[in-house]
């Protein structure tokens, strides 16, 4: 006789099986009729995706080549025709007033013409700058034996130099007819990449057109079933999962969907903003604003110091906190003693950017370097005392805040890069400068353990 609940459990087995051969073959389907419907735009995108990435490539290796090399180069030669003639100009007037104060001009146009040829030699062109650098030695012994007064034959001077013009003439041609003809050929691949780009993708979504409704025709109920869940699932209701049969194809992609939501929403909860300010994309955003109003204005960077060796003996939570507190404080400097259109934001880790007007910047930095020293304390415990860093057996004082200031005034920089490379080696020195003093603290000073 057989037990019932053996029988059971067999049916149990039967039904789990049949479900899963079930599973297996409604993917098996599902990927053959997507495949079948959109395989012949899949491989003509993906022909024109490769087509445009290798035609990309070689277009901006032009363009690379063209920013690096060829117009350094041309400009070089510009230089060194214009700075030679200002050379023959003032070796003129001394040959008539025999002033020095001609020879002293001659001298400060030669070190720019020196300079031009060592950035023709940068760009590559060897053979170009030791022909032009022999001619003007040539050119600088004629001019040292006029200026000495050794000059037995002008007309040696003045061959040299209309030799060497001529040579720089030269090669600022040829420069420049290389360079048209390579601008001519990027255009003209610029020109085939876009047609057959365009051709290919023309040709997949035709043949997708011409495709897909025959393939989308069976699951289409289920996607609209599919999609109203998910518009549920976006306003907030995981209460209502996709009502969709386990035969149907897109079964097992609803039951991810709704997992998936309800992942993100706990992900959402867990890695929000440490300091919920913005960061350091906005503050470029607002510094290219700012030169483009062509208004004065002053960039700060606040550097909290010894971040990392408070994550490290307090915790995370306790070096999250003072990120918050610090970025709070210096939001209500801002306010208070930033003016109209100040900016505050996380540029990561332990510095934030702040953007406001010249004159505020002294009252601002004061009230948030007090701030932040009397709020610091609420945080940590006074009196304790560690090994710093290099485990040497002295104490380490509680953080502090430093502020690094650049005032950028009217047309001196050209873009928000200019203006954060040159805060970055005010910061470096600023940085140095406080590790040193923390190296050795006061006596008397708050430790943190």
């Amino acid at each position: 006789m057989v037990n019932p609940e053996e029988k059971e459990e067999v049916q149990a087995l039967l039904k789990a099986l049949d479900r899963s051969v079930m599973r297996r073959r409604s993917r098996l389907f599902l990927f053959l009729k997507i495949g079948s419907g959109y395989a012949a735009m899949a491989i003509f995108t993906i022909a024109a995706l490769l087509f445009s990435a290798l035609n990309l490539s070689a277009i901006n290796k032009t363009a690379r080549e063209i920013t690096y090399t060829d117009l350094p180069a041309v400009s070089a030669f510009i230089k060194l025709r214009a700075s030679l003639l200002a050379q023959e100009r003032f070796a003129g007037k001394y040959a008539i007033l025999k002033d020095p104060a001609f020879v002293e001009l001659f001298r400060q146009r030669e070190r720019e013409f020196l300079a031009n040829l060592r950035i023709l030699q940068q760009t590559g062109s060897s053979q170009e700058h030791a022909q032009l650098n022999g001619l003007y030695v040539k050119y600088q012994a004629a001019a040292t034996r006029l200026f000495a007064g050794q000059e037995k034959n002008p007309e040696e001077h003045r061959s040299s130099a209309t030799e060497l013009y001529k040579s720089i003439n030269d090669l600022y041609v040829k420069r420049q007819t290389k360079l048209h003809s390579i601008i001519a050929r990027a255009d003209d691949q610029r020109r085939s990449t876009i047609k057959w780009t365009i051709a290919l993708s023309c040709i997949g979504f035709l043949l997708t057109f011409w495709i897909a409704p025959f393939v989308t025709n069976r699951i289409f109920g289920a996607t609209r079933r599919l999609q109203m869940a998910t518009h549920r699932a976006l306003s907030g209701d995981f209460s209502s999962p996709p009502e969709i049969p386990a035969c149907e194809e897109i079964s097992d992609l609803a039951n991810d969907v709704t997992s998936m939501t309800r992942k993100l929403t706990e992900l959402e909860k867990l890695n929000f903003a440490t300091t919920r300010y913005t960061g350091a994309v906005a503050a470029e955003r607002i510094l290219e604003e700012q030169l483009k109003e062509g208004t004065p204005f002053a960039l700060c960077d606040a550097r909290i110091d010894e971040l990392g060796f408070i994550a490290a003996r307090q915790g995370y939570a306790k070096a999250t906190d003072l990120l918050r507190l610090t970025a709070y404080l210096l939001h209500v400097a801002a306010r208070n003693h930033g003016g109209p259109g100040s900016f505050v934001g996380h540029a990561g880790g332990d510095s934030f950017i702040i953007i406001l007007p010249p004159d505020n910047v002294q009252p601002f930095c004061e009230a948030a370097i007090a701030s932040f020293d009397a709020e610091v304390y609420r945080l940590f415990h006074p009196g304790e005392t560690v090994s710093d860093k290099a485990a040497t057996p002295r104490s380490v004082p509680i953080t502090t805040i430093t502020i690094t200031t650049l005032i950028c005034g009217v047309d001196e920089a050209t873009s928000a890069a200019d203006i954060t490379r040159a805060l970055d080696t005010i910061k470096e020195k600023t940085v140095r400068k406080t590790d040193a003093k923390r190296e050795t603290p006061s006596e008397g000073s708050p430790v943190l353990g």
